[in-house]
């Protein structure tokens, strides 16, 4: 990491402990953010926290934050630059340039684990449950002991309907977490969503499965179970 004190590096780590337990004490880093003077990491991340609230206030919010990171950013290594890249586009309402380069991150630097959960979001709101699990697949080959890396592993899985395979990485013992995007992988879930999918077939019109999406004749089922939605 460029610039990165002790401090620094303590409250990077700090946030992806939280973010990925989906902890209560984000404020902290927040607050450590806004007073770095010299890592460009604290506030490109402050940004892209306050854009997962998918409010205008967030990305309000975000645009000051990255202005920061930009005047920190000298020397900003490639990974870096990639962060400061995807979270402009992100604030653009480029989804689709957020995923390509969280995927271009997953395959480059596997072990940023929040770069990859960030991915499975914009893949989530894109509807592309295959990008999806290739960003679980990366991640899993280069953090096969980390729990929150298996339960997005298992969420790539469910999406594309490998129910067996995500039920199986679900029972793993080092998966047993809520650290998935949207919500939980378990067993149960799993269970539920095979006996859904063999009771009725996918409904071609009418509805699209993103979250605040209106239906559209571009929302049409992929392989993975979730709507391509242009």
């Amino acid at each position: 990491m460029s610039n990165a004190g002790a401090e620094a590096i303590a409250s990077l780590d700090f946030l992806r402990d939280e973010w990925l337990s989906f902890g209560n004490r984000l404020a902290e880093f927040v607050a450590a953010a806004d007073k770095e003077a010299s890592c460009a990491l604290l506030p490109v991340m402050a940004a892209n926290l306050v854009l997962s609230m998918n409010s205008d206030e967030g990305r309000a919010a975000a645009r000051k934050y990255l202005a920061h990171a930009k005047a920190l950013a000298a020397n900003a290594n490639a990974r870096e630059q990639a962060w400061l890249a995807t979270t402009a586009a992100w604030i653009d309402g480029d989804t689709d340039r957020c995923l390509k380069i969280h995927e271009d991150m997953a395959a480059e630097w596997p072990r940023d684990v929040l770069a990859g959960k960030l991915g499975q979001l914009h893949a989530f709101n894109c509807g592309d449950a295959e990008s999806l699990l290739r960003i679980g697949e990366r991640l899993f080959a280069a953090n096969p002991d980390n729990r929150y890396v298996h339960a997005m592993y298992a969420f790539g899985l469910e999406e594309c309907n490998r129910l067996d395979e995500a039920e199986k990485r679900s029972r793993a013992p080092r998966s047993r977490s809520t650290a998935v995007i949207p919500g939980r992988i378990t067993p149960l879930p799993i269970a539920w969503k095979r006996a859904a999918r063999c009771s009725r077939a996918w409904p071609s019109s009418n509805r699209c499965p993103i979250p605040g999406k209106a239906a559209t004749p571009s929302c049409t089922p992929t392989t993975g179970g979730i709507s391509r939605c242009s």
